[in-house]
């Protein structure tokens, strides 16, 4: 999964009508939008820090972050110094012109991020959408009572890869107690990436929210797209987007440790409601100059928020420093 994954996003641009599938940014500038206003209010519950990082990553074509820093103020945009992680060489022209007049820095991963500004730590401001679910996940299975683990080969007879179950030992981290049949996934990269997004704001304080679809990590939720179609994960290895849903019980129990702060996951329809996007939706629509542009904004919320769209399936995790108690918006 990662050897696909790797050459995926590095040999092609994969968004858009034109790619293999869109996000939520694509679907309407409410999205991005609203995202920014919940970032200026924990910037201001921090005090307003005369500099700061603001990091996206996978920024797909920049349009969530065009959309997030197009209503906030001075004060947040003179202090703001923006990152990209991305591996995706053919998407940077895309958001460089998204993000104009702005300027970003761009790094291949979070590690590179935290090597290049370690002589200058600050608060960090993060936000991944639809980041998680495309690094590489381990799935497990009971089988006889027993952990197996999937693994791909490749049969001679069929002239085709498989997926084929060997017996783990030891059993998967997080796992729940053996049922027959019982399928678990969990994405170590995910852990890994997730625990110094953590370590970085409990140094230096901060906040992140990582939206994605998934859930508790039960079931087979292993898929691939391609041009807007689902397609068998083992076929055009390389060629098509591979992804999983989230763990968000693994994630959350690999924090159990930090001294940050928790809330989540929450429904992402849910949260979106709870932060005003019907408000926005509304004041939108009456500036609206045709029925075209009303009948987009109201599609476009609905794909966000109900729940036979995204509203359920996506889930938003907040992660924020400890120096802010109580209630958060949103959840």
């Amino acid at each position: 999964m990662s050897l696909c994954l790797d050459h995926y996003y590095t040999q092609k641009q994969p968004l858009g009508p034109l790619g293999d599938f869109i996000t939520a940014p694509e679907i309407s500038q409410l999205f991005g939008e609203l995202l920014g206003l919940w970032f200026l209010e924990q910037y201001q519950k921090l005090g307003s820090p005369r500099k700061f990082y603001l990091v996206e990553l996978g920024p797909g074509r920049g349009t969530l972050m065009a959309d997030f820093l197009r209503f906030l103020p001075s004060s947040f945009i003179e202090a703001m110094q923006l990152y990209f992680i991305d591996i995706n060489p053919y998407l940077r022209s895309s958001q460089e012109r998204a993000i104009a007049p702005f300027k970003a820095v761009w790094l291949k991963s979070f590690r590179d991020f935290i090597a290049s500004t370690s002589n200058q730590p600050l608060p960090i401001f993060l936000v991944a959408n639809e980041f998680f679910d495309a690094l590489p996940t381990r799935q497990f299975k009971v089988k006889n009572s027993t952990w197996h683990e999937a693994g791909i080969i490749y049969n001679k007879k069929e002239q085709q890869l498989e997926i084929s179950y060997k017996a783990s030992n030891p059993p998967p981290l997080y796992a729940p107690p053996l049922q027959e049949g019982l399928i678990w996934e969990y994405s170590p990269k995910s852990l890994s990436i997730i625990k110094d997004i953590v370590l970085y704001i409990e140094k230096n304080k901060g906040s992140a929210l990582i939206i994605d679809y998934g859930d508790d990590g039960y079931g087979n939720t292993l898929q691939a797209v391609k041009d807007h179609k689902k397609v068998s994960p083992l076929s055009s290895c390389g060629d098509i987007d591979i992804t999983t849903h989230v763990n968000f019980t693994a994630l959350k129990k690999s924090l159990s440790k930090s001294s940050i702060s928790i809330f989540g996951p929450k429904d992402q329809g849910i949260f979106l409601k709870n932060i005003g996007i019907y408000t926005r939706a509304q004041n939108l629509t009456r500036i609206a100059k045709t029925a075209e542009e009303r009948s987009s904004l109201f599609s476009g919320l609905y794909r966000l928020t109900a729940p036979s769209q995204m509203g359920k399936l996506f889930k938003v995790l907040a992660l924020v420093d400890t120096n802010r108690k109580g209630k958060i918006s949103g959840f």
